[in-house]
């Protein structure tokens, strides 16, 4: 499950991931994604992605993660944050994709202490 919103007097893209996110949920989110980032100049934007309840991926899916991650970053927003999975495995899971696709992400405890410095 995922929710996109816009905090427009934040400046910031939010997008929040729960539980385990299947194929074709992941087609829709791309789509989904695509129309809200037309909405905005990400240029002028941080993007923060919330993860705190992401569980463990399969490891078919991790590709998937790491193409997202790649999409995040080709958009091209002005400053990237996020928040660990509670889960260790998941935990895991991500910093490794981060470390692969040299991701210059700044990690918070939650979507609303991100929200508090910008």
């Amino acid at each position: 499950m995922y929710k996109i919103e816009v905090n427009e007097s934040k400046k910031a893209f939010i997008v929040i991931v729960d539980g385990f996110i299947q194929e074709e949920e992941g087609m829709q989110f791309l789509t989904d994604y695509k129309s809200n980032v037309s909405k905005v100049n990400p240029k002028e934007y941080s993007m923060i992605i919330g993860g705190e309840n992401l569980v463990v991926s399969k490891q078919e899916m991790l590709p998937v993660l790491g193409q997202a991650i790649s999409m995040y970053m080709d958009t091209g927003f002005k400053k990237y944050f996020g928040t660990y999975p509670k889960s260790a495995i998941a935990k895991v899971q991500l910093s490794k994709i981060v470390k692969e696709k040299n991701f210059d992400v700044t990690f918070k405890d939650s979507v609303s202490e991100i929200l508090e410095i910008l």
